[in-house]
Formats: C-alpha cells, sequence, structure tokens
C-alpha cells in the first residue's frame, strides 16, 4: 500500500524512566485517587513535578494498574521496588474505598433498589479483602458492601 494513503502513526508518548515512575507514584501516594476527578488531580500535580512529558490522567492510570498487576518472576523472591510501592499504594485506596453498609445506602439507594428487584444480594456484591482493615472509613463499623 503506497505510504501516500496510509493514515500515519499515531505518536505515542515515551517510556516512564524510574525517576518518573518513583515521582508518579509518589503523588499517586499522596492522593490516594478512588474516582476520575482525583486522577485528574494526579495529573496535574504529576505534570508539575514531571515537566518535560505531559501524561494523561488515563495514561497515569494504565501504567499503576500496570505496576500494581505485575507479577513477580517465578523462583524469584525479589520484586522491583516500583512494583512493591505500587502494590501498597492499591491497598491504601481499596482501604479509602471501603464504606459500610449503612453509609453507603444513603449514596446509592436507587443502584441498591434495583439490584435487589434483579434478585441480587446486595451486601454480597463486593466481599471484605481479607488484607483490609474491618471497620468503615466513614462510622467505624464492621459490615462492608
Amino acid at each position: 500500500m503506497p505510504s501516500s494513503i496510509m493514515p500515519p502513526k499515531k505518536k505515542r508518548s515515551s517510556n516512564f524512566s524510574d525517576r518518573e515512575l518513583h515521582s508518579m507514584l509518589d503523588t499517586i501516594e499522596s492522593i490516594v485517587p478512588i474516582g476520575f476527578g482525583e486522577w485528574e488531580r494526579v495529573e496535574v500535580a504529576h505534570s508539575v513535578q514531571s515537566e518535560d512529558k505531559a501524561r494523561s490522567a488515563d495514561s497515569l492510570k494504565r501504567k499503576f494498574r500496570e505496576l500494581y498487576l505485575k507479577k513477580g518472576p517465578t523462583g524469584d523472591p525479589t520484586i522491583p521496588v516500583t512494583v512493591r510501592r505500587a502494590k501498597d499504594i492499591n491497598v491504601m485506596i481499596k482501604q479509602k474505598s471501603l464504606v459500610c453498609i449503612d453509609c453507603n445506602e444513603t449514596e446509592e439507594e436507587d443502584e441498591e433498589e434495583e439490584k435487589e428487584e434483579e434478585g441480587e444480594d446486595v451486601r454480597d456484591a463486593v466481599p471484605p479483602h481479607p488484607l483490609l482493615p474491618s471497620r468503615c472509613n466513614r462510622c467505624k463499623q464492621e459490615t462492608f458492601v
């Protein structure tokens, strides 16, 4: 196919350097984002620290996800520092997002009613994670959705 007919290649950002990865993780750790608005805050804060590379909130979120989902090599107990930090920060994000049934009912009452009408048990929808604290971040109750 002639090159004049082919669409131009989409330009991709360069890879993250170790310095930029640590900077990104520092920013995520300081904000602990649980929603899109907080990921936009991460984007703004990261762009201030890494002036040479503009990264979107989606790009930062994808890179963070890639790090915390990375598996260590079989038979090798060492794990890269950035991967370990990402996994720890991901636990912090999960902790921040935990709320109990009573606190959650007022915010998501309509959604719960729809699920109950469909026959789903809302209280069993998301089991608590064994490594996370067993108390709600708002009222300190022990039952989670």
